[in-house]
């Protein structure tokens, strides 16, 4: 077995990586020390920081998704959202200026991901966006009303799931929806709230839904009417 070394990073972009995406040759990745690729067949590194610090003033990235052929869409932190366009190597910043409606200056952008019909999904400022990346119109949609005394934070969309039978699930601290006919309608649970705090939700190869919150990690299924806890299995630890 021969090692594999990574190329010199004197900047540490590969250290604490956030997100990645791949493409033929490599990946591209974000992570606290800026933005880059790196491509596997040449053992190299691509520092695109330029462009974050450009953008936003400092290097920390968040999410990343493949929007188009030759886009990806990289969060800055606090400061929008960065296009960059690997093709003409120019770079655009969209929600992230101040002036303008619906913006996201100042607040964090929890998710980010390429839907299954074409658009760009993120959540931010208890909203859920969705954004066509060719000229980017968009929609924001919120969560359903509720007359119960709750924080709008802990109702409000926070993580993002695209199932592979076609539905998309997305989770607040307290609750989980399904966006369907335009709207998000919740799911879970059927009446009040979450007993825990959701943070995150995946889906597996069998289409079981895992749920990680602050009362350790949960196996469901896509109608979260069965919930098996996953916190005592052999070698899960605290992970």
């Amino acid at each position: 077995i021969v090692p594999h070394i990574l190329p010199a990073d004197k900047n540490q972009l590969l250290k604490n990586i956030n997100n990645w995406v791949s493409d033929d040759r490599g990946y591209w990745f974000t992570s606290e020390n800026g933005f880059g690729y790196y491509d596997v067949f040449n053992n190299s590194l691509q520092v695109l920081n330029q462009h974050v610090i450009f953008a936003s003033g400092q290097r920390v990235t968040g999410n990343i998704a493949r929007a188009t052929e030759k886009n990806y869409w990289v969060t800055l932190k606090r400061s929008g959202i960065l296009v960059y366009d690997r093709v003409a190597k120019k770079d655009t910043v969209i929600f992230g200026d101040k002036n303008k409606p619906d913006n996201t200056y100042g607040n964090a952008i929890y998710d980010l991901q390429k839907g299954t019909d074409g658009h760009v999904w993120f959540t931010s400022r208890n909203k859920l966006y969705r954004v066509n990346p060719h000229d980017f119109s968009y929609k924001i949609y919120s969560a359903p009303r509720t007359n119960e005394k709750v924080a709008e934070t802990k109702i409000s969309p926070l993580r993002i799931l695209f199932t592979k039978s076609g539905r998309m699930f997305v989770c607040s601290h307290l609750r989980i929806y399904e966006f369907k006919s335009g709207e998000l309608v919740t799911v879970y649970p059927a009446k009040g709230f979450s007993n825990f705090s959701i943070e995150k939700i995946n889906e597996d190869a069998l289409q079981n839904v895992w749920v990680q919150t602050d009362n350790g990690v949960f196996k469901t299924d896509t109608g979260f009417s069965r919930w098996e806890s996953m916190n005592n299995l052999p070698g899960w630890g605290d992970s």
